[in-house]
């Protein structure tokens, strides 16, 4: 079972893929900013935002709109070395209802943007092509 969930929600990796970001939190002027690394395809990109916390300025970053709706994080198990499992449930503009995605890592703001390209890669699976051309396409026209 736990190999079925882990291929499903942590394992999915087209067409995006996390590798890396940037967290700045300026509490004094109540402004954060991400640099987030992603792979789409065979590209290593850099996308940009800002907002009031790591998952508004991941979602702000994005050149496509996501909604996200719920949040959840855990503890894999107990302390301080312990994994985070983050669940995100968003809508998007390119399916009907909505779509869940998981991120598990040792740090709690990478387990968040995992679980949110998680549930964009989920979403972006079996879509019709005349709702959805493609994310690749949507990164390529939003960053030129």
């Amino acid at each position: 079972m736990w190999e079925i969930f882990t291929r499903e929600y942590l394992h999915i990796e087209t067409p995006l893929k996390y590798i890396s970001h940037e967290f700045n939190n300026q509490v004094e002027h109540d402004h954060q900013s991400i640099v987030v690394e992603l792979q789409i395809e065979q590209q290593i990109i850099k996308i940009n935002g800002q907002g009031n916390g790591p998952i508004d300025t991941f979602v702000n970053a994005l050149p496509f709109a996501i909604q996200v709706h719920h949040y959840e994080e855990r503890s894999q198990s107990s302390g301080s070395g312990a994994a985070a499992i983050c669940c995100v449930e968003i809508t998007t503009d390119w399916i009907d209802g909505s779509c869940h995605g998981v991120g598990k890592h040792a740090n709690i703001i990478t387990a968040s943007l995992m679980a949110i390209i998680s549930a964009v890669n989920r979403s972006s699976k079996g879509v019709a092509v005349d709702k959805y051309q493609g994310l690749s396409q949507l990164f390529t026209v939003n960053l030129m």
